[in-house]
This record gives C-alpha cells, structure tokens and sequence, in this order.
C-alpha cells in the first residue's frame, strides 16, 4: 500500500503540485477584490493540484525513454517498467485534466479555469513536447507553467492590465516597458525556434 501512494505521488508529482496549488492560494489571498469563500479557495486549489498532476504523469510518459537514461529519473514508474506502454495512459491523465479544468470553471470562473489550462498546457506540451529536446531554453518556458496558476502572475502578465490601466491613461512606468519589451523577446526567440525547427525537417 505504502508503495501504491509513493508511486502514485511520484507519478502526478504531487510535490510540486502542492507547491503550485500553494502559489495559487497565495496570489488569491493577496489578489484585489472580494475574497472568495473557503469552499471556492478549496476546490481551485485542487484543480490545480488535479492539472498540474495530469501536466506530471504525461511528462513522466512521455520522457520514459529518456528517464532511463538519468540516475535522477530512472527509478520513475514508466522508466523503469513498473507501469507498461499504453494510450489508456494519456487517455486518463487528459480525464484528470478535463475533471480539474471543469472544478476550476465551477468554483472560480471561466477566467480561472483557463489559466489552470495554460499551466498544464505550458509543461505538458510546450515545455515537454515542443522544446524539451529541441532547446535550452525549455526550463525558462516550463517554469512559467507554475506562474499560471497564481492570480497575481497571471495578472502581471495579463496584456490588459498594462495597456489599459496605464498607457491609455498617459501614465509611462519603467514596468510597462520592461513588459512591452520582454513580449517582445519572447515573440522573436519564439518565431526563432519555428524557423530553426523548420530548417532541420
């Protein structure tokens, strides 16, 4: 049994998951606004938890070859055989997700469930998929995958809060720029990538 839970935690990454569950609850008790209740608090953090456990176990599928490959990673269920090859395996995380994506939209809103997708989407496919083997730069993006899910990061990075509540009001801050023009690397390192991913097929 002891085995079954150590196993299960090491498959959703359940650490880290609470960490971000943790970060979540943090940008919600110092966000602006009416505080929501305990109930809402609750079921948000487990959605994240719920997400960030399905974004986990597809990573730890879909790197199993190369898990083999590391000291740190070999002992993982899928690397090290305790859990076989199959699709019913994508199939049920992508449940978890959908399951954690639909308590976010009840308990928190539209806005809130698509930012505990952006979190999962960020590690599972854009960091796990899409950059891992391809960049080094795959930890910068994978790490943003965790600042979805708290409301003062998402807010920071909302393109609203800078354009709207300063620049259309005349007021220039130096963190509207650094905004503007760290969008602005990211855009070029991005369309980057897509070239030189284009120029090796």
């Amino acid at each position: 049994m002891l085995a079954a839970i150590r196993m299960t935690c090491s498959l959703l990454k359940l650490r880290i998951g609470v960490a971000i569950a943790a970060s979540a609850l943090a940008g919600i008790a110092v966000a602006n606004g009416p505080a929501p209740s305990l109930s809402q608090a609750a079921g948000l953090a487990l959605a994240v938890l719920g997400a960030s456990g399905a974004a986990g176990a597809f990573n730890h599928y879909y790197e199993r070859d190369l898990d083999r490959l590391m000291r740190r990673t070999r002992g993982r269920p899928f690397a090290r055989g305790a859990f076989s090859e199959s699709l019913w395996w994508p199939a049920s995380f992508l449940a978890l997700l959908l399951a954690s994506l639909a308590l976010a939209y009840v308990t928190a809103g539209t806005m809130s469930a698509l930012f505990v997708f952006l979190g999962a989407f960020t590690y599972g496919i854009v960091y796990t998929v899409w950059l891992k083997r391809r960049s080094t730069w795959n930890i910068v993006i994978g790490g943003l995958a965790g600042g979805s899910s708290g409301s003062e990061v998402v807010r920071y990075l909302s393109f609203g809060d800078h354009l709207f509540d300063n620049l259309f009001q005349g007021v220039v801050d130096l963190g509207d720029v650094m905004y503007f023009v760290s969008l602005t690397v990211l855009a070029l390192f991005i369309g980057s990538q897509a070239v030189e991913s284009r120029r090796w097929r």
